[in-house]
């Protein structure tokens, strides 16, 4: 965790939508996706690259988490009257 971003998927709505935001494989299935309340004009999220998350009582919770591996993804944004995607590169550091 001491080396760990958020990184921010940044885009920019013609007027308020709800929107899914999907880090899709090369297979095409996601591997994460969250719903957000888009607002008109440039919204941002940070995402923690977690893919996964287990609830549980152990001390060391970062067993509990799965990061997203090394690899080329596709980033999609959609909702009604909105379709967004693009590439997603994440490196190993």
């Amino acid at each position: 965790y001491s080396t760990m971003e958020k990184i921010p998927i940044t885009f920019f709505l013609t007027d308020d939508a709800p929107v899914t935001i999907s880090v899709l494989n090369d297979e095409g299935r996601p591997v994460w996706s969250m719903e957000h309340e888009g607002s008109k004009g440039f919204n941002q999220i940070r995402w923690d690259l977690i893919t996964a998350r287990v609830e549980g009582q152990e001390a060391y919770f970062w067993r509990d988490r799965t990061f997203i591996r090394a690899g080329t993804y596709t980033l999609q944004i959609a909702g009604e009257g909105v379709y967004l995607e693009g590439e997603l590169t994440v490196v190993d550091r």
